[in-house]
C-alpha cells in the first residue's frame, strides 16, 4: 500500500517548473495542496528558497519514486545565474 503515498507525477512537475525557474507556477503552491499530496511535500519551500538565493536560471534534475520508504528521492542541480 505505500504506493499509493508516493505521487510521482507531482514530484516531476514541481521538479520541473523548479529547474526552469518557472516563478509564476512556483508560486501557485498553496498550503492545502502540499499537505493533500504528502507529509514530506512541503520542504518544497526549501528547495524553492535555495533556488531563488542561488539566483538559478535553469538547471536539471533527477528523480526516484521510492514507495518502500513511502517518499520518492530527487535531486536538482542549477546553472547559477540571473532569474529574477
Amino acid at each position: 500500500d505505500a504506493a499509493k503515498y508516493v505521487n510521482a507525477a507531482w514530484d516531476e512537475t514541481f521538479l520541473q517548473a523548479l529547474t526552469t525557474s518557472h516563478w509564476s507556477k512556483l508560486r501557485e503552491y498553496q498550503d492545502p495542496e502540499l499537505t493533500e499530496v504528502g507529509s514530506g511535500t512541503h520542504e518544497i519551500r526549501t528547495w524553492v528558497a535555495a533556488w531563488a538565493a542561488a539566483g538559478a536560471a535553469a538547471g536539471r534534475s533527477t528523480y526516484v519514486p521510492i514507495p518502500e520508504w513511502i517518499t520518492g528521492m530527487g535531486v536538482a542541480v542549477s546553472e547559477v545565474g540571473d532569474s529574477k
